[in-house]
């Protein structure tokens, strides 16, 4: 009775009517509304405000809790309480209604600014309408319970190592530790603050505690410390942030959600309007035609009904046509070309296409959804009445036109693609690959069928302009003499674009024009002539790149040049120096907005990109990575704004203290109390800390700097140092508890959401992975992707001739212990004891122990002499065949010299001896023959897979770094040194500022350089004369923040995601699939089978062969029924293949695996080739099946041939006996 309201008709109807209104759309989106504006105006507190300003947001505060109130209670009177109260959304906007109500009721009880705090979980209703945002909450929500027993054991790893921190070093914590002065903040006197430390390791802080704790307790912090870190940061809290970022991926941040209930009704409050805007619009534009009508019926009684419906048809001019494809109307032909609305490329219509009906689209939604069909031809016309003309032009059209019609989708190469699995090839095209390119990707990922894709490349430039545009202008597809000749020239033009030095000369000018924007440093004014030079530079790159930019017009067309988002990068970037030339030659370069546009030319080095395959790779993968790591980033920003409005709360205008003016440093409390006092003294100063919590903005940079662990400590000081009450001085530690406001924001501001980016990107390259396998792996099972993926190793490899062994007797005793692998195994052994000896050196060492390891080093050198002598002699020429022995040689040459020359090379060169260390990396060749080192080879598979993509990403980030050092340089060059800025890490020259964007690009130190940059106190400004040496805190703001975003967060996480990926490729390989390693096995053993290097063993061998072979290929004697039954081919002369005998192995493997492995097409299409001289005439199993036919043969033969004898034998006794008788 008390849960549902629903015993009394009058009652229900007034439920109805509440219900008809507050679940109407309009109501949805006034309330979404209502939170987004509650939100901004929560946003908008600052210190010092203005009262009426302080009025008007205590006022919006008071109208939005009625709205919300109001909401709730209807939804309440609508519902009932009993399904009110079923769905959490409706719980969760209750609560927060009654939080709201208290704290309006109690403003004005001091000490309840929390209950305000609560109001911004409103901003949590945004996900009702937003799915990326309820799907993150969501999986957030269900990854905490599901990681409900991991959670609990890091909180009680925390518990334990704070009570141990406490227990142990506690009570030694004392003023006398610390010769007198007062106790460190961070210490283990009580459980917060032991709490805090621990917490703190965690975050990865943690050499500044053990250094306090190791002056007061001695060593025994060390291992508390190291194990602190190890288990509690290296291991339980990775594992934790492992197992959440594994529910979120790039599939379900990028992919479009199920739509739910509030999201489908503001959708729908959206159409209204649009559809109200529609309808006026119709009858504003149809009023004076209708008028006209009318008067004209009047006029002229004679018009018929059905002209008169004729006329009114015509009315709306703006619609669109759709021509569908239908076999019982009327044809059209010949061909038809029409740009396509998506994607602006040209749609091309076959000829008999049939045209079944006439829809008149007035959405564009509508029209997008009819072209993303799979209908096979289709056709837009912007305008009815231009059909019948189009129609006709394109019928006078010869065959020029039909020419011209093939040159539409791209700017050289066409690909009408009918089936979806090969539009990747498109995509490609739009992506700016040239023609060659896609060429090579074509004969990578295998051929075409001639019925599923149809691939033209042209030998000349597209048209000019879209198809539309023909119709203005038809002159221009004559074929008089000027067009003639002016398609010459563009065909011209195109042979040059399209010629292979033109574009190494372009990416030659582009870096010459990059090193010459390196050298504006700060010494770039100080030579006039050197200036001028670099001027005269700027100029003539400036007329060589619109040259270049007026090539490709004439070239590629204007449609074909700004339909390609790589020309498009060009063009912004030369109309930047254009407009810079325009200026220089006005005189108004001095003109700040031109001097801001002057800095635009930093972009130029990213005309590169589209240049250097390796970096459009990764921008390609970044670019697919953009809406999810967007969607990211809001959410980052939606649960930053939460706390960054929390702080304000908590901490407006409280971080201020009175310091001296002279030392910098904050004065005692007790001596100076207030902002009055303060100001009241000499030589002291009512100073604000610049990261402060003062307005959201500052806020946001403030928790910024805490999510990125650099220079949260002194932030979280001020924190806790604050008073409640404004312009009081703070006092250590009097608001302790608001340490665990920064606990809660780095557990959910920073491990969860900036470690999203790598989950982001992670599962991002997963899917470019799916898409890259193409539509071979399309169609393949795990099983057969895994054979597949081993085919491709295999192909990789191939045997190798071996070394002959030396007829000599004692060259070929040699030769057999030098080729032995147990002599690597010692040789290793001495190169680790050699680095041991390396790094037992120190400075300021005893002389006795300098002669001892002198001795020692030449011990080495004479081992290595004589492996290298050794080698040689047993080898002989054969030896410098192989890399690592050319390496082994000149180490030994140079370490010889540096005994030898010792003086000289020590002072001019480095020491040789260091060249041994690099010899470690042989560690890893004899690592296979340790059955224990498998998990270090896993290892080191991962970081060999790793390395061309980590070149490839090494190279954008070389980019990005070096064109935020030229902005460095522009803005920052002359500033102050002082905090981040000395005389060696600044951005006077481009050297020290690309050193110092190197060192940023970890996130290390930046809070003191962007201290320095946006300094603008206590510094000289700029004048007419001189530079100034004072920074800029918006630019600076900006320029770092936007540098961190880009290097720190996404392009350093893409070095994070590569090597988690291969690294659980090469794991997966290990544990499921075969290693290089053991194909590198696989071919080692058959070196002793083939030493000449065929290719091809006697069918005798290979019992043999495959009985010596190593796990887990080998197959043990006896394995003859074993090898029939594995059908591997012979060849003729009766002999076997390599590729053949790795294959039928593979696929044994998998199938002693479980997975056994059904031929198909695809896996046909990607077999390896055969050499051509010999061809297979049976196999193993047909060689059995041949054996055994042969036998029944035989044994029939034989016993015919004993029936015949003995039939002879007993016709010879019948004569004999006749004869006798």
């Amino acid at each position: 009775m008390l849960c549902v309201w629903d015993c009394f008709w009058c009652w229900i109807r007034v439920q109805e009517l509440v219900a008809l209104v507050v679940f109407d759309p309009f109501m949805e989106l006034f309330i979404t509304l209502c939170i987004v504006s509650n939100t901004l105006f929560m946003a908008m507190d600052h210190h010092n405000m203005d009262k009426d300003f302080e009025n008007i947001l205590q006022k919006g505060n008071y109208f939005f809790t009625a709205i919300f109130a109001i909401e709730a209670m209807m939804k309440l009177m609508a519902l009932s309480p009993k399904f009110y109260f079923r769905e959490g959304w409706n719980i969760f906007d209750f609560v927060i209604v009654v939080l709201s109500l208290l704290d309006v009721s109690l403003s004005s009880v001091s000490g309840l600014s929390v209950l305000r705090s609560f109001r911004l979980l409103r901003v949590f209703k945004l996900a009702k309408s937003w799915p990326t945002l309820n799907l993150l909450i969501s999986i957030m929500g269900k990854t905490i319970g599901d990681l409900g027993n991991l959670t609990f054991v890091l909180v009680i790893i925390i518990f334990i190592f704070a009570v141990m921190g406490m227990q142990l070093f506690g009570k030694n914590y004392t003023e006398e530790s610390f010769g007198g002065k007062e106790i460190p903040r961070w210490n283990f006197k009580d459980f917060m603050h032991s709490f805090m430390i621990v917490f703190r390791v965690l975050c990865g802080e943690w050499i500044e505690s053990m250094w306090d704790c190791m002056r007061v307790s001695g060593a025994a912090c060390v291992p508390f410390f190291l194990a602190t870190v190890v288990i509690g940061n290296l291991v339980v809290l990775n594992l934790f942030l492992a197992l959440l970022l594994s529910s979120f991926g790039a599939s379900n941040l990028s992919a479009p959600t199920s739509e739910s209930a509030d999201t489908k009704k503001l959708q729908e409050a959206f159409d209204r309007f649009s559809r109200g805007g529609k309808w006026i619009k119709h009858r504003t534009l149809s009023f004076p035609k209708t008028r006209n009508q009318i008067r004209d019926q009047i006029c002229d009684h004679s018009i018929s009904y059905e002209e008169m419906l004729k006329t009114s048809n015509k009315i709306d001019q703006t619609s669109e046509i759709i021509l569908v494809e239908n076999e019982k109307n009327q044809q059209i032909s010949p061909s038809i070309s029409i740009p396509n609305a998506n994607n602006m490329k040209a749609t091309t219509i076959l000829p008999n296409v049939n045209l079944e009906m006439v829809h008149l689209i007035q959405n564009q939604n509508d029209l997008n959804k009819i072209n993303g069909t799979n209908s096979q031809t289709k056709s837009i016309i912007n305008r009815k009445e231009n059909n019948d003309a189009q129609i006709s032009r394109k019928n006078s059209m010869n065959v020029n036109f039909e020419s011209d019609l093939s040159r539409k989708i791209s700017m050289d190469t066409e690909i009408i693609v009918k089936d979806e699995k090969f539009s990747s090839l498109d995509s490609n095209l739009i992506q700016g690959e040239s023609r060659s390119d896609v060429i090579k990707s074509i004969e990578v990922n295998g051929k075409l069928d001639a019925a599923t894709a149809d691939v033209v490349i042209n030998e000349y430039p597209s048209e000019c302009w879209p198809e539309p545009m023909y119709q203005y202008c038809p002159w221009c597809l004559d074929e008089t003499t000027f067009w003639a000749r002016w398609k010459t020239i563009r065909s011209k033009c195109y042979k040059i674009v399209e010629h292979k030095y033109f574009e190494t000369l372009v990416i030659t000018l582009i870096l010459i024009s990059s090193m010459a924007l390196a050298l504006e440093d700060v010494n770039f004014k100080k030579d006039p002539l050197f200036m001028e030079y670099l001027n005269y530079v700027d100029k003539f790159f400036t007329i060589i790149f619109i040259c270049e930019m007026l090539i490709k017009w004439l070239a590629f067309g204007f449609y074909g040049y700004f339909t390609n988002v790589w020309c498009w990068l060009d063009f912004v970037i030369v109309m930047v120096s254009v407009i810079n030339l325009i200026a220089t030659w006005f005189g108004v370069a001095r003109i700040q907005a031109f001097k801001t546009m002057r800095t635009l030319r930093a972009l130029r080095p990213l005309r590169a990109l589209s240049r250097f395959q390796g970096m459009r790779v990764v921008v390609n993968a970044l670019i697919q990575a953009i809406p999810a790591i967007f969607n990211v980033l809001l959410v980052c920003l939606i649960f930053w704004l939460i706390f960054s409005i929390m702080g304000v709360q908590l901490f407006l205008g409280k971080f201020y203290q009175c310091i001296d003016a002279k030392t910098k440093i904050r004065l005692n409390a007790s001596y100076v109390p207030n902002k009055e006092a303060c100001e009241a003294r000499n030589h002291t100063i009512w100073y604000n800390p610049p990261i402060n919590f003062d307005n959201v903005l500052n806020a946001y940079l403030a928790l910024f700097q805490v999510a990125t662990f650099k220079g949260w400590t002194d932030i979280m000081n001020n924190a806790i140092d604050s008073k409640q009450e404004l312009d009081e001085q703070p006092e250590k530690e009097v608001n302790l508890y608001m340490y665990l406001y920064f606990v809660f924001f780095i557990i959910f501001g920073s491990f969860f959401t900036l470690n999203l980016f790598i989950g982001v990107i992670i599962d991002n390259f997963n899917e470019q992975k799916k898409k890259a396998g193409g539509s071979l792996e399309m169609f393949m099972t795990e099983d057969q992707k895994k054979y597949y993926n081993a085919m491709k190793k295999m192909g990789s490899k191939k045997p190798m001739k071996a070394i002959p062994r030396p007829r000599f007797k004692l060259q070929a005793i040699v030769f057999d212990v030098t080729t032995n692998k147990k002599f690597d195994m010692i040789i290793m052994l001495f190169i680790a004891l050699n680095m041991f000896i390396m790094s037992m050196d120190e400075y300021r060492q005893n002389p006795t122990v300098s002669i001892i390891l002198e001795r020692l080093n030449l011990f080495f050198i004479a081992i290595f002499t004589a492996e290298c002598l050794l080698k040689i002699f047993a080898l002989r020429w054969h030896y410098f065949k192989e890399p690592w022995n050319v390496f082994d040689f000149v180490v030994v040459i140079l370490s010889i010299l540096g005994v030898l020359l010792r003086d000289i090379i020590a002072k001019y060169f480095v020491s040789p001896t260091l060249l041994r260390v690099v010899r470690v990396v042989k560690v890893g060749r004899v690592l296979r023959l340790v059955k224990g080192a498998r998990g270090i080879r896993t290892l080191l598979f991962a970081l060999a897979m790793s390395l061309p993509a980590l070149f490839n990403i090494c190279l954008l980030l070389f980019l990005v770094i070096f064109i935020y050092a030229i902005f460095g340089m522009s803005f920052f060059m002359n500033v102050k040194q002082r905090y981040g800025i000395d005389e060696t890490f600044n951005f006077s020259t481009f050297s020290r500022s690309f050193i110092l964007l190197f060192q940023m690009s970890t996130s290390a130190g930046w809070d003191h350089v962007l201290a320095a940059i946006m300094d603008e106190n206590d510094c000289t400004p700029t004048g007419p004369e001189n530079e100034g040496d004072c920074g800029n805190k918006g630019i600076a703001i900006a320029f770092l923040v936007s540098y961190l975003i880009i290097s720190f967060l996404i392009i350093i996480n893409m070095y994070i995601a590569v090597i988690l990926e291969n690294y659980s490729q090469a794991a997966e390989d290990v544990h499921e699939g075969l290693t290089d390693d053991d194909y590198d096995m696989y071919y080692e053993i058959w070196q002793k089978f083939d030493p000449k290097g065929t290719q091809f063993i006697s069918y005798h061998q290979l019992s043999d062969f495959v009985h010596a072979l190593e796990e887990p290929l080998q197959i043990p004697k006896p394995n003859k029924f074993k090898l029939i039954s594995m059908d591997i081919p012979i060849c003729v002369e009766d002999m076997c293949y390599c590729v053949d005998i790795l294959d039928a192995l593979t696929k044994d493997f998998f199938a002693r695996k479980g997975h056994v492995i059904e031929e198909t097409a695809e896996l046909a299409e990607v077999a390896p080739m055969k050499l051509g001289q010999f061809e297979h005439i049976s196999s193993t199993l047909w060689r059995q099946r041949e054996v055994y036919c042969s036998k029944i043969i035989q044994k029939v033969w034989r016993d015919y041939l004993k029936r015949k004898k003995q039939f002879a034998t007993n016709q010879s006794r019948l004569n004999t006996i006749e004869e006798e008788s």
